[in-house]
Order: structure tokens, then sequence, then C-alpha cells
């Protein structure tokens, strides 16, 4: 934490930290989260919640995807990532409309 207050996501060292919500308000701890497997599951977990923070982690959950991407052509790039998993770990039934199935409304 910095003199400016809470922060709720940091990247530290090519990790990226976000206050675990589960603990909360009794603790403050963070979950250290260093691929896109580990984002997915902790927003599938509720360790990470609400739609800005989810937002915000799963972007750098991209990041960490990309950062094992070990080749110069963008094409190949964007074949190998794996936004899969981002729509998948998205709860209930918004999950339906990002995957592009029907609505259950």
């Amino acid at each position: 934490m910095t003199g400016k207050g809470l922060e709720p996501v940091r990247w530290r060292n090519g990790v990226l930290e976000a206050v675990d919500q589960t603990l909360l308000p009794a603790k403050l701890s963070y979950v250290r989260l260093k691929s896109l497997d580990e984002v997915c599951d902790a927003i599938k977990t509720m360790k990470v919640r609400g739609a800005p923070l989810i937002g915000v982690v799963g972007a750098y959950g991209l990041v960490l995807s990309l950062k094992k991407i070990e080749t110069n052509d963008l094409a190949e790039a964007k074949r190998r990532m794996e936004t899969r998993f981002l729509l998948t770990a998205t709860p209930g039934p918004w999950r339906r409309l990002a995957t592009g199935l029907r609505s259950p409304w």
C-alpha cells in the first residue's frame, strides 16, 4: 500500500496482485496471479469481483498470457491468445452473453 491509499490491483515484478475480496473486511490480503489460469480462477472463486475490477484484472490476465507467446508474427500471436479462458471465467448468465449463446431471458 502506498501513502495514497488502497491499491485494489498492483503490478509487482511481473506478477499481478489483487485484493482478495473473500477476506474483506476482516483482513486485507492480496492474491498473486502469475498466469491467465490463475486470473480466471480468482474470478471464478470470487476473490476478484465487481465489474470494474474483473475488467481490469481480466485485461492484465491477457498481458500475462501474451508474455508467454514467443513469436514476432502478430497473426500467430492472436491465434495463440487464450481469451477463451476469460470468457469461461465470466460468472452467471453473463457467460452466455459473452460467449454468444442465447440469453436466458
